[in-house]
């Protein structure tokens, strides 16, 4: 069987689903701007938006993982959303098509759903309310079209939840490392709900969806149960030695405080602890249910208390140890999962 084409190898979730596929016994070829740290050997370098470059790796290839994409919240140049992701789409599509590929498995995101109170199903109304989300979405459409050409091709829209595990960057590593601060404060009552995913679980559903059958198929993806903010703060402070969070701040002094520090950067003073933007995505509910994941057989490797306890043992105990890092792990623009 032809080895699987992991395009965008190389990132957060590239790299976990090159490392469960080595354990399945499989063969792979890692498609990426950057070099593979997982598998060196078998990366070629590949910009996604370059169809010569996609159609060459594609050549032989029955199956290809669509991992390549432009994250973040606030990316400079906006027009990166567009080039990667509708544009990266738009050139696998083509090369599919002269490639004879069969099978494509696309991580999507739950940012297509946009804000919302309650918490969205597979089936749940799309309205993407940043560049991320809509770019992603206008991918999943020229997928969609790329299937409905053939009855006998395959295509799985994997729409993860925020991502977390060794070798997460940008927001979700930001907000990992502030709870396992000693000093960290929840902020509000600390009762609103996510969901989260740890990376080993995503990329072993990743691996899994190949034996599904010909169509279009779509799939949220999350590790149950959702926790309040307040458990998860908890999970993460027990695992690296730490107590209960310090009492709460109310929410509506954390935000004032949160503009005044902001206002007061903007003339030359130090980074705001918080900015009011994290603060509003902190309190938030941000929940996601899949009934499709769960008809499939699917059984995660880890439960969702263990990849917490083993992430914060793993990468949290210095950061539980100091205190005063609250400026040591400022959230970047770029991040391999949307932010929560």
């Amino acid at each position: 069987m032809p080895a699987p084409v992991l395009l965008g190898g190389s990132g957060f979730v590239g790299s976990a689903l090159t490392r469960e596929l080595l354990r399945r016994g499989q063969s792979v070829r890692i498609a990426d701007l950057a070099p593979s740290s997982v598998l060196p050997n078998a990366w070629t370098r590949t910009d996604v938006r370059d169809e010569s470059a996609v159609l060459a790796v594609l050549r032989g290839a029955e199956t290809l993982y669509l991992l390549a994409a432009e994250h973040g919240l606030e990316p400079r140049p906006v027009h990166r959303f567009e080039d990667t992701n509708v544009g990266g789409a738009r050139a696998v599509v083509a090369a599919a098509r002269r490639t004879g590929l069969r099978r494509i498995i696309f991580t999507s995101t739950v940012a297509v759903y946009g804000q919302r109170r309650e918490a969205a199903t597979d089936d749940a109304p799309v309205a993407p309310t940043t560049a991320y989300g809509r770019t992603k979405l206008a991918a999943e459409q020229l997928l969609r079209a790329w299937a409905n050409e053939d009855a006998s091709r395959t295509l799985i829209i994997i729409r993860p939840t925020v991502v977390f595990g060794p070798g997460v960057r940008g927001q979700m590593r930001a907000l990992f490392h502030r709870v396992a601060r000693p000093e960290f404060q929840l902020i509000g009552a600390g009762e609103n709900r996510k969901s989260f995913a740890h990376v080993e679980n995503l990329a072993a559903f990743h691996a899994h969806a190949t034996t599904l059958p010909p169509g279009t198929h779509l799939f949220n993806y999350t590790d149950g149960p959702d926790l309040t903010m307040r458990e998860f703060a908890a999970t993460i402070r027990s695992a690296v030695g730490l107590g209960p969070a310090l009492p709460a701040r109310a929410r509506s002094a954390a935000l004032a405080r949160a503009a005044w520090q902001q206002l007061h950067a903007a003339l030359g003073g130090p980074a705001p602890e918080w900015t009011v933007a994290q603060i509003r995505r902190f309190c938030d509910d941000s929940r996601f249910l899949s009934t499709n994941a769960a008809a499939i057989g699917f059984s995660a490797p880890l439960t969702l208390a263990e990849g917490l306890a083993q992430y914060a043992r793993s990468d949290l105990r210095w950061t539980a140890q100091q205190r005063s890092v609250a400026r040591s792990f400022t959230p970047t623009t770029r991040s391999d999962a949307p932010a929560v």
